[in-house]
């Protein structure tokens, strides 16, 4: 239980945002949780990001709209399995 709660170091990787080659340092938990999203929606994480890219404010972080696209999408579908079970 111990490793969940553990801080994990970053890791660069690189993304294509349109036709465009970038790096975000995010840490495995969320590149893999980036993976899950894209894979649900059928799409590679590279047009992932684009589509998260395209929608956010021009003031912000691309790997903080990533953490951000995550959070609600997970919060969405944990809503959507309530739903389903109420």
């Amino acid at each position: 239980m111990d490793d969940v709660f553990a801080i994990q170091p970053p890791v660069l990787r690189n993304v294509y945002v349109g036709n465009r080659r970038t790096s975000m340092r995010l840490d495995d938990d969320t590149w893999r949780a980036l993976e899950l999203a894209a894979e649900e929606e059928g799409i590679s994480v590279s047009e992932l990001v684009t589509r998260i890219d395209e929608v956010r404010s021009p003031s912000g972080s691309l790997s903080g709209a990533v953490r951000s696209f995550l959070i609600a999408f997970l919060m969405a579908k944990n809503f959507g399995r309530q739903r389903n079970q109420a």
